[in-house]
């Protein structure tokens, strides 16, 4: 080894020998450049290689190059000039370093050098003794990556993690607290709720205590004071590995998360609410809103099936198709699959409701598609039993429209006939002897004339264009007296049962023409029951709603007076109902009746302001009800009968004035009245008539007058003469009026008329009544 004398080789040898026979471990004796000078036989063993390979290799070259660099750098710190200098110090140093062994391989080993001295102190070289630490130093450096990668990954971790200790000291921090949180600056020796939340004492929500003292892991979430956001955190306890018990603590900072959660919360409140609108709007709705799976099968249904008898709950599950007229399944099923295929169109057809009765509906329906797939099919069901109700009304009033007026000129023009027929053939009678073979002939003519008026009567009635006289009339006295009078005609056989409101029903109409109503109703009854049966007739005062009065009755709403007339005859078929009414329309037999019965019930009910209605079963019977403005809080005196009393005609000289633009009528009226013995002068028309009034050198004492006539009319006349004549008394008559009389009650309630056809009896009667009667009031 260089220079060194052999004792000292020796007794450095001998010292390095002893120690390897003590510790059975891998030595070294090196110099102080490191070379290896002797190896005990452990190296030999554990790195493979001979003494004298070693003596080639120096002891540096042997270690890796990280081992290299740790030794160099102990040993700059250890071999210091001050420790070399000193013959009496005792220098170690001990390090673990990485040997290569021979085969290429390399293992770790704890290697501790032990400076030699010679006898005089001086540094001569280096015993080195080595333990195999590889097994370990694997472990840790296995570990020490695994701890690196861990905190790499804890650094790298989207949430905060931190560590700490039972007195809230801050161990570790990873980088994301920080930003979490918003703190700056190191966290090392600040205690969590200062570094975190900005407090100067622990915080009240500190869980520590389940976590040290019972060493539960706590699930919590909260809002910080420090910086008004919400964080949930996962508090776990664990053990370094010192066993020392620590604190966990995963954050997540959940503020958008909540701020999701609480606009999901409001949205979801809103679609709640959103729904609950909808749900009433659906529920409320008089509509009725479905739905309709691929087979046609309900699958929902809003509540107002229940207008149709039918609960949700009995309709949901089963086949739309049940509950359809059978002649309307074949358009259903088309119309359902135009919908499916997106080409919905609204839809008429007939549904069934739980009583059987068909109903009008219009459907309006569209596919039902989710996420590209058409599952069914949703609609809206619209009850149009009443809109066609209505339709049907208005088709029949416009019928009956069409024919009254057809009706009403025929009997206009009839009636003048008429009245020159009879009244001739009742002067002929009063000139020829009751003995006269001429005589039994006239008297027949006479009767074919009555007959001939009576049928007018009923045709004017109908077409609502006959002149009524209302007044204030007890419906309860007026049923009351005609009711033996309908024992006679209604015979033996039937029983007639009349049952009467307590509640006084006063109505404002013609006493005579609602008295025509009932008979006639009675009448159609008593023939409906050859075989005898029941017919009950009924009064009531009623309030009529709005959907009741405007869509069945087509009135206005308010208080009516109801005259019911039952039977318990054969009853009526749907296709004979919608023509009961019809003038001349009739079942019976050509010699039992005119077909005008019914027809001349419909136009005086019209005309009065109100309604009728027929509700009828085939082989149970039939209910007429007439509906009749009710007069509330009437004081006047109550008529109960419309007889009027008769006043015989008298003789006198008056002047009267006949207006008639019918020349046969007004050379009638003009001969009857002279025979009465009356002066009389004729006009065509109102002009002339007014003309006549400027020229006449007396005046006029009674005004005969037509109602209607071309230019000026009947009543604006009678006006214009009063401003001539004040005490002007007038006579109106007319086989009918115009529509503005009409739709006014005609003539104003004290006129005096007489219609047409009329007899000279009747013509001078009601003259000498119109001249004995106070005169009219002028109106403004």
């Amino acid at each position: 080894m260089g220079g060194m004398g052999s004792l000292v080789e020796l007794s450095d040898l001998q010292r390095a020998q002893i120690i390897s026979h003590a510790v059975p471990r891998p030595v070294w004796l090196l110099d102080l450049d490191l070379r290896i000078a002797w190896v005990s036989p452990a190296v030999e063993q554990t790195h493979g290689f001979t003494l004298a390979e070693l003596r080639e290799i120096p002891f540096q070259d042997q270690m890796t190059p990280e081992s290299l660099e740790r030794a160099r750098a102990l040993a700059a710190s250890w071999l210091t000039p001050e420790k070399l200098g000193d013959p009496r110090a005792q220098v170690c140093l001990e390090a673990e370093l990485e040997l290569r062994h021979k085969d290429g391989t390399s293992a770790w080993s704890d290697v501790l050098f032990t400076l030699q001295r010679d006898a005089e102190g001086k540094p001569t070289g280096y015993i080195c003794i080595s333990w195999d630490i590889d097994q370990r130093k694997r472990s840790e450096v296995r570990l020490d990556a695994e701890r690196k990668m861990l905190m790499q990954m804890l650094d790298g971790f989207p949430s905060a993690v931190y560590l700490i200790n039972d007195q809230c000291d801050l161990i570790y921090v990873n980088p994301v607290t920080e930003s979490i949180f918003g703190v700056v600056g190191s966290f090392a020796g600040q205690k969590c709720y200062r570094y975190l939340h900005n407090r100067e004492e622990p915080c009240p929500w500190c869980n520590n205590a389940r976590v040290f003292g019972q060493g539960e892991t706590v699930h919590w979430s909260g809002r910080s004071p420090a910086n008004g956001r919400y964080y949930d955190l996962h508090d776990t306890p664990i053990r370094d590995s010192s066993g020392r018990l620590l604190k966990l603590e995963v954050g997540h900072d959940i503020t958008e998360l909540k701020r999701i959660e609480e606009d999901n919360a409001k949205a979801y409140q809103e679609l709640r609410r959103s729904e609950a609108r909808y749900r009433s709007l659906v529920e409320n709705l008089d509509d009725v809103v479905f739905t309709l799976d691929a087979e046609q099968r309900l699958t929902f249904v809003s509540s107002a099936a229940r207008k149709y008898g039918y609960s949700p709950e009995e309709l949901i599950g089963r086949p739309f198709g049940l509950f359809l007229h059978p002649e309307d399944l074949p358009a259903a099923n088309e119309a359902f699959a135009r919908a499916l295929a997106g080409a919905g169109a609204p839809t008429e057809f007939r549904l069934i409701d739980k009583e059987g009765r068909p109903r009008h509906t219009r459907s309006v329906s569209r596919a039902e598609v989710e996420h590209g797939q058409t599952l069914g099919v949703r609609g809206v069901l619209v009850d149009l039993t009443k809109q066609r109700q209505t339709e049907e009304q208005l088709r029949l009033a416009q019928k009956m429209e069409a024919v009254g007026r057809l009706a009403g000129g025929v009997a206009h023009d009839f009636n003048n006939l008429l009245t020159v027929i009879n009244s001739y053939t009742d002067l002929v009678l009063g000139s020829v002897k009751p003995n006269s073979p001429s005589h039994a002939e006239l008297v027949e003519v006479r009767r074919a004339g009555e007959r001939a008026e009576a049928l007018t009567r009923q045709l004017l009635a109908f077409s609502r264009r006959q002149v009524l006289q209302p007044e204030l009339v007890d419906l309860n006295g007026l049923v009351a007296a005609t009711e033996k009078m309908l024992g006679r005609v209604i015979g033996e056989d039937i029983e007639l049962t009349v049952e009467l409101s307590t509640e006084r029903g006063v109505v404002r109409v013609d006493p005579g023409q609602i008295e025509q109503v009932i008979m006639n109703l009675a009448v159609n009854a008593r023939d409906a029951m050859p075989r005898g049966g029941k017919l009950l007739i009924e009064t009531a005062a009623i309030e009529l709603g709005d959907d009741e009065a405007r869509q069945r009755l087509a009135l206005s709403p308010g208080p009516y007076v109801v005259l019911s007339v039952s039977d318990t005859g054969t009853g009526i078929d749907d296709e004979t109902k919608a023509r009961i009414f019809e003038p001349f329309f009739t079942t019976k037999h050509p010699d039992k009746g005119t077909g005008l019965g019914l027809a001349t019930v419909y136009g005086i009910v019209q005309q009065s302001g109100g309604a009728i209605f027929v509700y009828s079963e085939v082989g149970v019977g039939t209910t007429f009800k007439v509906y009749l403005p009710r007069e509330q809080g009437a004081t006047a005196a109550v008529r109960t009968s419309a007889r009027r009393p008769v006043i015989l005609p008298a003789t006198g000289g008056e002047v009267v004035l006949v207006v008639e633009d019918n020349d046969s009528v007004r050379t009638l009226t003009r001969r009857i009245l002279s025979l009465a013995g009356y002066t009389v002068l004729t006009a065509a028309d109102g002009e002339e008539a007014i003309r006549l009034s400027e020229d006449a050198a007396r005046k006029v004492d009674l005004l005969v007058t037509d109602v209607v006539m071309p230019g000026c009319d009947g009543r604006e006349l009678a006006s214009r003469l009063r401003g001539t004549w004040p005490e002007l008394r007038v006579l109106y008559m007319s086989g009918y009026t115009d529509h503005a009389i009409v739709e006014h009650h005609a003539l104003e309630p004290d006129a005096h008329f007489l219609a047409k056809p009329f007899s000279a009896e009747a013509l001078s009667t009601r003259a000498r009544e119109a001249l004995s009667a106070p005169p009219a009031k002028r109106r403004p």
